[in-house]
């Protein structure tokens, strides 16, 4: 439906402009008003809510609404869905309840900007108003429709509103209210369907619009809805059919869809079903069950923007009740039961039954006890919904009967008499008795005379109760019976049969015989030739009469008799007698023959050799007897089983001899052999070799009579022999000593020696190795001849020992050489205490100078456990180096004449004791002069030195050219050195030479060319040259 215009045929509203509608639901609208007012907007009467323009009437429409010069009140209400904005309100308070819709028609002919929308608020009393609804053109810049109900009693404002203020070339808008149809678009204004079946045929809902706050169907967007409710008295099945116009149908454009909700507010539903035709023009069947009293909404509609008129049409089925009339409970038996239903609907109503019943021409059979469930259905048809089921339940007891018995005469013992017993439910009876009678497969067997007691009665079962038990007494007398007595077959003497005869009561036959026979145990036995009488009879007893007697005869011929004789084993020569045993069944007496080397005596076979023996039993008869058929039999003898003994010997040990006894019990001679081991036979006599295990065995070959021996196999263990060990006595010992063992064993084996304590055994040497008790034991552990010996120990106390410290002797030593090595040991290798006195103390393993004297050292241990303490020292000089220098050159210079400085020989003394030196006046092989000196310390020898050579005859100086071993032409005094002297106006220097080992200098003055002979002298007086003399540079040649 779209606004209404002012132009019939023409629209109000051109292609693209927005129209709003609101709708208000209203139950009825007394007065249909069609009243049309224009307002002057420019004038703005109604800018204000309280100012609102009054809507008097339906419809209404206010032409060119124009916003310019609108304000924007700050006391009034802003629209949700556009924000602050310019309104014009407008007021309406309707009387009843109205469906209201309502339009906003911009116009687009304006030179300025139009954006508009349209609030609805509602209030109650004093309440502040509350917004209901709100559209906006800015959303599709075309026509929106907006739908609510208007209720009685509230008063509802619509606000025209712009957000911006409207420059006066802006457009204008038309402002529409009228009466929304259908009016049950609207969730409030719902039809209501008060009876089914219900139809609501070709309804046009293009004009509907979903309410604010309704929710689309969730199966189908739909934009136009309709409503409807429906609510049922009794729980029912609902069915709704819906399908779109037969013009939509045949455009195949239609799209119209149906949910079900229940709730009570269109803004709190909860959907339970949904369908959608979904354009296919085709009807949707929707089914639901409904509950007694709940409400139920039907949402119907179409999509919008489809083509076609968009109408449906909806039809609701009837919703039918099943009456079901009560059925009693019943009992099996009692025939079938009537069933009484019908449908409000008037269809018909289809019975099941479910239990131990069945359907028998519309009325229920019963077929046993137990629960018997009937159902009444109605499945419904194009107009009435399937009625929901009603089911009932009897309960069929199970049914009641009774025993008929026929009644029974009189009977006697041994008589069967047929029960017979019936009853209504034809169930088997049960028969018991008690007295001498019994049931047996429905009929009475009496046993004995007397009453017997019958009683009958049925147990019932599931669909039968028990019925009650019928008692009846019959007598019974006592039975007839007869002796049935088979004929006698022939018989000889020895026979023995078998008596057959019985009577009808079952009771025992007696016998009696005469003549050649007797009875015995039910036997008939023939005792001799002649005639036989037997008679059969039973005297009966409480319950049977006596039978007749019944006699048989006949005549007994002479018996064939047999020989029966026992076993006859074949036995062996020597065996004790086999007793034969014969007997014949006549028990006439057997004669026994033999033939072959056997004999019989008493009964009993013996063997006189081996061989095969003929035995013969016979019986001749007599007169009651016929002779027995003899019996012969062969009886094998073999040869007589004989068995070796050998007599027990005692125990024997290697070497030992034992005479040996062995016997046969057939007292044929016994072979002897030695066949293992050490031992050999010597006329009768075991003669043992050694140690071990010695085979011995004796046979016996047998002869005709005796068969040969088992073989006798005799182990002989021979042990080892006994031996003695022999241990010497052993002599005191101390730590350190070594002393030979003597120990020897009879048996010729080697002895072993153990020690235990601190001593050992190496070979046959006992050695002592710590102070204390030392035990030695001597044994010898056998071999396969001789036994282990007894082991012999000797004890004994080892003293401590005696040590021996050895003590490197020390010559006299030079100060110079600072230490000397000290080698010092224990004969015991024990570590020693090494001690010094005098100028020197100990270093680890050397002896450190601290001056020039006699030096003692002492090694010592003061001893332990295993040794007696030991001292030794030895003593050495320690001497000035100078010293050691001076003996040497006064040694090797004495053959040359040579003086000691500062003796009588020279009156020019030393400046200094400490200095010692050695002057040799020339001519020497050419030498002018030689002098030696040996210094303790560089200052002596620099005074000497600067006092002996600076006399006039030379002097001391530093030349570069006097220097020899690359020491810079330097007077080293530091080191004990002097580098060279040159005498006074020599044009080149003097040969000097120095020994680095600070023993001793000399200071040569050559002749020309006579350097060779000064070297050669040189080495002969001090012992060597040192390798830094360069005498082609020193001497002049």
């Amino acid at each position: 439906m779209g606004p209404p215009d002012g132009t019939a045929g023409t629209p109000l509203v051109p292609q693209g402009v927005m129209h709003v509608v609101a709708v208000l639901a209203i139950a009825a609208l007394a007065v249909g008003l069609s009243i049309v007012t224009v307002v002057d907007t420019r004038a703005l009467p109604h800018d204000t809510l309280d100012a609102a323009e009054v809507i008097e009437g339906l419809p209404f429409r206010s032409d060119d609404v124009h916003l310019a010069g609108a304000s924007a009140g700050t006391e009034e209400p802003t629209a949700s869905c556009f924000g602050p904005e310019h309104t014009l309100w407008y007021v309406m308070r309707p009387e009843v309840d109205v469906p209201l819709t309502t339009w906003l028609v911009p116009d687009r002919d304006g030179d300025g900007p139009l954006d508009v929308a349209l609030s609805v608020w509602r209030s109650t009393g004093d309440e502040p108003p509350i917004e209901v609804g709100c559209i906006d053109e800015r959303r599709s810049r075309a026509a929106e429709q907006l739908v609510l109900p208007a209720m009685a009693g509230a008063t509802y404002h619509f606000g025209v509103s712009s957000p911006v203020p409207l420059s006066e070339d802006a457009g204008t808008v038309t402002f529409l209210v009228d009466e929304q149809e259908p009016a049950h678009d609207l969730f409030a204004f719902a039809r209501w369907v008060d009876q089914t079946p219900y139809a609501a045929l070709e309804v046009d809902a293009s004009g509907a619009r979903r309410e604010p706050g309704e929710t689309a169907p969730s199966c189908v967007d739909l934009e136009a809805t309709t409503w409807y409710g429906i609510s049922s008295p009794q729980d029912a099945v609902l069915s709704a059919r819906l399908l779109p116009t037969a013009a939509d149908a045949e455009t195949g454009a239609a799209d119209v869809a149906m949910a079900l909700h229940t709730g009570e507010s269109v803004e709190r539903l909860l959907e339970r079903a949904c369908i959608d035709s979904a354009g296919a023009g085709g009807a949707e069947q929707l089914e639901f069950p409904l509950h007694e009293g709940e409400v139920y909404w039907l949402q119907v509609g179409a999509v919008l923007g489809v083509t076609g008129p968009g109408t449906y049409s909806l039809t609701i089925a009837g919703t039918q009740a099943i009456e079901l009339a009560p059925i009693a409970d019943t009992v099996f038996g009692a025939g079938p039961l009537a069933v009484a239903a019908e449908a409000s609907s008037g269809l018909p109503v289809a019975i099941e039954v479910e239990g131990p019943c069945e359907l028998r021409d519309g009325r229920v059979g019963v077929l046993g006890a137990g629960l018997c469930t009937i159902t009444a259905t109605q499945a419904g048809d194009d107009e009435w919904a399937p009625a929901q089921d009603v089911t009932t339940t009897v309960r069929i007891g199970r049914g009641s009967q009774s025993i008929a018995l026929e009644p029974i005469d009189a009977t006697r013992v041994g008589d069967l008499v047929a029960v017979q017993a019936s009853t209504e439910s034809g169930l088997p009876v049960t028969v018991r008795t008690s007295g001498p009678c019994e049931a047996q497969d429905g009929a009475l067997v009496a046993s004995g005379a007397g009453h017997c007691l019958l009683t009958v009665s049925q147990p019932g079962d599931d669909d039968w109760a028990p019925a009650e038990p019928v008692t009846t007494t019959v007598r019974i007398g006592r039975g007839r019976q007869a002796v049935d007595f088979a004929p006698l077959v022939p018989m000889a003497v020895g026979d023995a049969v078998a008596l057959e005869a019985s009577s009808g009561s079952d009771l025992p036959v007696s016998w009696a015989a005469e003549g050649a026979c007797r009875v015995s145990d039910g036997m008939l036995n023939a005792t001799s030739a002649g005639p036989c009488e037997v008679t059969a009879s039973q005297p009966g007893d409480t319950d049977w009469a006596p039978a007749e007697p019944v006699t048989r005869s006949l005549r007994i011929a002479r018996g064939e008799q047999a020989i029966e004789l026992g076993d006859t084993p074949d036995t062996v020569f020597g065996a004790d007698p086999t007793p034969i045993t014969a007997e014949a069944d006549s028990g006439l007496p057997v004669t026994l023959e033999v033939s072959g080397p056997c004999r019989v005596d008493d009964g009993a076979l013996s063997a006189t050799g081996a061989g095969s023996c003929v035995l013969t039993a016979s019986q001749p008869g007599d007169a009651d007897w016929n002779p027995a058929a003899p019996i012969i039999r062969r009886i094998a003898v073999a040869p007589a089983a004989q068995a070796v003994t050998l007599a027990p010997l005692p125990p024997l040990q290697a070497g030992d001899t034992a005479a040996l006894s062995a016997t046969s019990d057939s007292g044929l001679p016994v072979a002897l052999e030695v066949v293992a081991g050490p031992c050999a036979l010597d006329e009768g006599t075991l003669v043992s070799t050694g140690a071990g295990t010695c085979v011995l065995t004796a046979t016996q070959p047998g002869d005709a009579d005796w068969a040969p021996a088992e073989p006798l196999v005799r182990r002989i263990t021979v042990a080892p022999a006994d031996q003695a060990v022999t241990l010497a006595a052993l002599p005191d010992l101390q730590v350190g000593d070594t002393t030979a063992l003597d120990a020897a064993s009879d048996s010729g084996l080697p002895v072993e020696l153990e020690a235990h304590g601190p001593c050992l055994v190496v070979g046959d040497q006992l050695q002592a190795l710590g102070a204390g008790p030392c035990e030695v034991t001597a044994s010898q552990p056998g071999d396969t001849d001789w036994a282990p010996a007894e082991p012999v120990t000797r004890s004994l106390r080892i003293a401590r020992g005696e040590q021996a410290i050895e003590l490197e002797p020390i010559e006299r030593r030079s100060l110079a050489d600072g230490s000397v090595a000290l080698a010092a040991s224990s004969s015991a290798g024990l570590a020693l205490d090494l001690e010094a006195s005098g100028p020197c103390h100990i270093e680890g393993d050397r002896v450190v100078f601290d001056g020039a004297d006699q030096c003692t050292i002492t090694a010592s241990h003061p001893g332990d456990a295993d040794w007696v303490p030991a001292k030794t020292s030895v003593s050495f000089t320690i001497v000035e180096p100078w010293r050691l220098a001076e003996e040497a050159l006064v040694e090797r210079t004495a053959r040359l004449g040579c003086g000691t400085v500062g003796s009588e020989d020279d009156p020019r003394p030393l400046a200094n004791d400490a200095l010692a030196g050695v002057r040799c006046d020339g001519p020497i092989d050419g030498v002018s002069a030689l002098w030696l000196f040996a210094y303790p310390d560089t200052e002596a020898l620099r005074a000497f030195a600067e006092r002996r050579f600076d006399d006039g005859r030379g002097s001391l100086r530093e030349d570069p050219r006097a220097c020899v071993g690359g020491r810079s032409g330097v007077v080293d005094w530091e080191h004990g050195q002097l580098a060279c002297w040159v005498p006074r106006g020599a044009s080149r220097p003097v040969l000097h030479w120095t020994d680095e080992r600070t023993d001793t200098y000399g200071v040569i003055r050559p002749r020309a060319g006579a350097e060779r002979r000064l070297h050669d002298l040189w080495e002969t007086v001090v012992g060597q040259v040192s390798a830094d003399v360069d005498t082609s540079s020193t001497i002049d040649g």
